[in-house]
C-alpha cells in the first residue's frame, strides 16, 4: 500500500526504518558476548561440526532443501543458520531437482491427460507454488510494493517489511503467473533433455544467482 508523500518528513534520507542508535544499542545480537567471543564460536563451528565432510555435506544440503521446499527432510535436520549459510552451494542442486518435480506436472498433464499446453503450464505452475510455498512470489511482491508505493527510501523499506499486499504486489504477480504461463506453454511438449528443460535450467539458475550475488 502506498503511503502519502510527506513533504516534512525529517527521515527521509535515512535509509533504514529504524532511528538511529537503535541497532548500536542492540549489540551484536549475541547478549554478553563481544565481537571477539563470536568471531572464535564461528570459527569453532566451522572447525567442528561443520567441518567439511560427508555428515556436515549432507546436513548443509537439507538444511537448503527444507528451507526453499515444503518437503520434509531427514528429522535430524533443523534450520541451523550456520548450516543454512554453508549449504549455499546447493541452491542450484535444489532447485533443478524443483525443476524437475515441476516439469513432471507439465508433461503429466499434456502427454499422459493429453491436455493443452497452456493447461498444462498452468497445472506445472501450480505445482511450483505449493512446493516452494510461493517463496519466490512472496519476495516479488513485497519488492514490488516498496518500490512502487514507496516515495522515500525509509518507506519503501517500511512497505517492503508489511506483511499486508498491495495494489502494486498484486498487479505484478499477476502480469509474472500470466507471463510464466505464456512462455511455458509456447515452448510446447517437454523433450527431457537436460539443456533443453525450461523450468530445469531457470530453477537451478535462479537458485544460483543468490548465492552468486
Amino acid at each position: 500500500m502506498a503511503l502519502n508523500n510527506d513533504n516534512s518528513e525529517t527521515s527521509s534520507a535515512r535509509t533504514t526504518v529504524l532511528a538511529p542508535g537503535v541497532v548500536e544499542s542492540r549489540g551484536i545480537g549475541t547478549k554478553g558476548k563481544s565481537r571477539e567471543d563470536v568471531t572464535l564460536e564461528i570459527e569453532t563451528f566451522l572447525n567442528g561440526e561443520a567441518k567439511f565432510g560427508f555428515w556436515a555435506e549432507t546436513r548443509a544440503y537439507f538444511t537448503v532443501w527444507i528451507f526453499i521446499t515444503r518437503l520434509p527432510g531427514p528429522t535430524w535436520v533443523d534450520l541451523h543458520p550456520g548450516f543454512l549459510m554453508r549449504g549455499m552451494t546447493y541452491f542450484p542442486l535444489a532447485g533443478s531437482l524443483v525443476g524437475a518435480f515441476v516439469s513432471v506436472f507439465f508433461d503429466m498433464a499434456n502427454v499422459t491427460l493429453g491436455l493443452p499446453c497452456g493447461v498444462s503450464a498452468v497445472i506445472s505452475i501450480a505445482s511450483s507454488f505449493w512446493i516452494t510455498g510461493c517463496f519466490h512470489e512472496d519476495g516479488l511482491a513485497d519488492s514490488a510494493d516498496g518500490i512502487g508505493g514507496g516515495w522515500s527510501t525509509s518507506q519503501v523499506l517500511r512497505i517492503m517489511t508489511d506483511t499486508r499486499l498491495g495494489t502494486y504486489g498484486c498487479g505484478v504477480l499477476i502480469l509474472h503467473t500470466i507471463a510464466k504461463v505464456e512462455l511455458l506453454s509456447s515452448l510446447g511438449p517437454s523433450n527431457w533433455y537436460l539443456l533443453d528443460d525450461a523450468e530445469l535450467s531457470s530453477h537451478c539458475y535462479m537458485s544460483g544467482a543468490g548465492p552468486a550475488l
